[in-house]
């Protein structure tokens, strides 16, 4: 499980690179917690998007799209990112970020990071 203490901070998570043939495998059991709690407002939507170097979006995967990300518990903040055939990136480096949305409707971008696609 991927679990990440938020404390109004951005966390940057490098993903291992991935064959640009192969399934990317997704991330499963993801989880985000304040200072080791869940968030007070329940989790809406999550949507985590690929740029290309030049800023470009090339991929964008959301839980209000089936077979992408699923929000597995809501109050805990608990969701999976679904693998992919075929992940639908071209070889090169990525960054990519998650943006949460609450019950509440505050939108937040809590984690980025990179993938390389080989």
């Amino acid at each position: 499980m991927l679990t990440t203490t938020q404390r109004n901070c951005l966390a940057s998570i490098n993903l291992a690179p991935e064959f640009i043939t192969d399934t990317w495998d997704g991330i499963s059991e993801a989880s985000l917690t304040s200072d080791g709690d869940a968030l007070s407002s329940p989790l809406e939507s999550v949507t985590m998007t690929f740029r290309d170097v030049n800023g470009t979006v090339a991929l964008t995967l959301s839980s209000e799209e089936a077979e992408e990300i699923t929000i597995d518990d809501a109050d805990a903040w608990q969701f999976t990112v679904l693998p992919k055939t075929p992940f639908g990136l071209t070889a090169g480096t990525y960054s990519w970020r998650w943006q949460f949305t609450d019950e509440s409707g505050r939108a937040k971008t809590y984690l980025t990071g990179t993938i390389t696609i080989v």
